[in-house]
């Protein structure tokens, strides 16, 4: 064991054990396995040194920030989505703001924050637009004008 992960496995935490109620909870990594829904669909991920709390006397484990971020992230990877890192960078090199972006996608600006935050899972269909928007000028302009709105006449 190098001396990191000992440290890791020592250091204590503020929380008992969900099963003994004992003060046991230890930082530790841990082989991690679950399901997660996501555009109705059911995936399976697996991190196999997950970073998290573990009670050493019942076994459960604490799910903290960083452990779900990890897994979301897992699971982003698994599945071929932009990560929150990409959308921002390729936002900013087109020189866009996260409103102009999102206005020109037809979403909301919290959204597309909580997309480049790593918060939320932008759905697979605005993936698909993201990586049309960032690859191909022609779908960017298209998209800079609300498309059908034009020359069209208004009834009275």
């Amino acid at each position: 064991m190098s001396k990191g992960t000992e440290k890791a496995a020592i250091r204590s935490c503020p929380w008992k054990g969900i099963e003994c109620h004992q003060r046991t909870v230890h930082m530790d990594r841990v082989s991690y396995r679950c399901e997660i829904l996501y555009d109705d669909r059911l995936y399976t991920v697996e991190v196999p040194d997950l970073e998290t709390p573990r009670c050493t006397q019942c076994g459960t484990i604490v799910m903290i920030d960083a452990a779900n971020r990890r897994i979301t992230d897992t699971l982003r990877r698994q599945i071929g989505l932009l990560t929150p890192e990409q959308i921002r960078e390729r936002r900013q090199a087109l020189g866009l703001t996260q409103e102009e972006l999102a206005r020109r996608l037809g979403v909301t600006d919290t959204s597309l924050a909580a997309w480049e935050a790593g918060d939320q899972l932008q759905p697979r269909s605005v993936n698909h637009l993201l990586d049309l928007f960032f690859a191909y000028p022609n779908v960017r302009t298209h998209l800079a004008t609300p498309s059908g709105l034009e020359g069209q006449v208004t009834a009275s």
